[in-house]
């Protein structure tokens, strides 16, 4: 797998465990997804639009957030 590749796995994966919790992620994850038009974590791989798309679909998830809190837990966005 190419490193950008990998790199984006491990960011949609990582961010999915942080706000869904481990086992949903792994389901989420893996688990065809008619609204996204496939797997999150393959759509996720393959560009970083589909990383976007699997990170819209992960904050619309998430359970209700500090105002001050991103989705990557960092206050400033970074």
């Amino acid at each position: 797998m190419p490193p950008d590749e990998a790199a984006r796995q491990g960011n949609i994966a990582t961010l999915a465990f942080q706000i869904l919790g481990k086992d949903a992620a792994i389901v989420f994850l893996n688990t065809e997804h008619s609204g996204l038009g496939g797997r999150p974590i393959a759509l996720a791989t393959q560009s970083k639009a589909g990383e976007a798309i699997v990170r819209v679909e992960l904050a619309r998830l998430a359970p209700a957030q500090s105002d001050h809190t991103t989705l990557n837990g960092r206050p400033d966005g970074g």
